[in-house]
């Protein structure tokens, strides 16, 4: 999977307009970790942490590979930059965090 850095600058930038980090490259920067994650996800199954709006940390298990058979329709709506969704492997469903939440 090819780095896309036009969606790394919406990304960061979604991230930063939300107020969630008080610079610009903090937001970069947790950008680049969920689209690192995205690129490993999109080759195979992989582990991973973030905290839950509620506080909780949860340990996840997904992958972006071979999602398509999941998929139905167009899916209706634009997504928002600043959440990553994922196909939860143990769950055998779609999850999706803020991208800030990644640990």
């Amino acid at each position: 999977m090819k780095i896309d850095k036009s969606s790394l600058f919406r990304t960061a930038h979604a991230i930063y307009k939300r107020a969630e980090t008080s610079t610009f490259a903090e937001a970069l920067k947790c950008a680049w970790k969920a689209l690192k994650l995205k690129v490993r996800m999109a080759k195979e199954v992989v582990e991973f942490q973030y905290k839950k709006i509620n506080g909780e940390i949860r340990k996840a298990t997904g992958t972006l590979k071979n999602i398509g058979e999941y998929i139905k329709g167009d899916g209706g709506s634009k997504a928002r930059e600043d959440v990553m969704c994922y196909f939860d492997v143990e769950k055998k469903g779609f999850r999706s965090f803020v991208i800030i939440n990644l640990i």
